[in-house]
């Protein structure tokens, strides 16, 4: 959890010490549960460690940081660091298996499967490589054997040239889909994870990387790609049925878009309204 020093001074001048504490405890709680409180004196007074007495002496200033909302106590900064947060650590994990797939050349979504049957492997085979040339390096005299190929240049050989594609921009394209999909099951980014996470990192490999009968590319830019699912979820918005407005069908959200039949289906104007718009190209 981040602590800006200068900007929580500047918003605590009026706490106390044990002010400070409890409110130091609460913002550690919040950040655990994604930036929300239970609205419960008995709970709060738990979180705090302060008696129930002490509780109710401190409860209107430290609860004052915080919005009321039914049984919840919201903290609007907490909330939007937790969500960076998630966003930077799953940043983090798409590019290491990125690392990974390209390294093997390994199809995305075969990743945990694969990494488990070839990494074994790869290590020993590093392993054998590292030995050998120290027995030769250790080996060797003033004249230096017939040419060695280092082991670097192996590896450059075996990396594959594939162009470079853009981490998915799990929380833009939540946005995105709210933005035009208010009326859906709204998913929060913070539990974005899992088989939901990775659907939509296969959608998004697929618009850098096929292409049309052309021969052009959907998109080749992360930018491009954004503009992209901000017209697929806007053609999406148009549908009568997949919005539910026909009242035909109701199931229809963000996960059900990312299915690999179901995003194909949809690309394909299977839920065109007779006289909609063709899907984004």
């Amino acid at each position: 959890m981040p602590l800006y020093v200068g900007e929580y001074l500047a918003d605590t001048t009026n706490l106390n010490t044990e002010q400070h504490g409890a409110y130091c405890l609460m913002l550690m709680a919040a950040w655990k549960r994604g930036g929300t409180l239970p609205n419960d004196d008995s709970q709060l007074a738990s979180i705090t460690k302060l008696s129930p007495g002490r509780w109710k002496a401190h409860r209107a200033i430290l609860v004052d940081f915080f919005e009321a909302k039914d049984d919840t106590l919201i903290h609007e900064r907490v909330t939007h660091e937790r969500i960076k947060a998630q966003a930077i650590s799953e940043g983090k994990k798409e590019s290491g298996a990125a690392g990974a797939a390209a390294r093997w050349n390994i199809d995305d979504e075969k990743m945990p499967d694969a990494l488990a049957s070839a990494m074994p492997n790869a290590i020993a085979n590093a392993i054998t490589h590292a030995v050998a040339n120290g027995v030769a390096n250790e080996s060797q005299t003033d004249a230096p054997s017939p040419s060695p190929l280092p082991i670097t240049t192996v590896a450059k050989a075996t990396v594959s040239a594939k162009p470079t594609i853009p981490h998915c921009p799990h929380v833009v394209l939540i946005d995105l889909f709210g933005k035009h999909l208010p009326e859906l099951p709204q998913p929060k980014p913070e539990l974005w994870d899992g088989k939901n996470a990775q659907a939509m990192r296969s959608r998004w490999k697929w618009l850098l990387t096929a292409t049309k009968r052309s021969g052009e590319r959907y998109a080749t830019t992360e930018a491009e790609a954004v503009d992209w699912f901000d017209r697929f979820f806007g053609y999406v918005a148009k549908s009568d049925f997949l919005t539910g407005r026909s009242g035909r069908w109701m199931n229809c959200d963000l996960g059900w878009l990312m299915n690999q039949s179901n995003f194909a289906k949809v690309v394909q104007g299977n839920y065109e309204n007779k006289e909609a718009a063709h899907a984004p190209r």
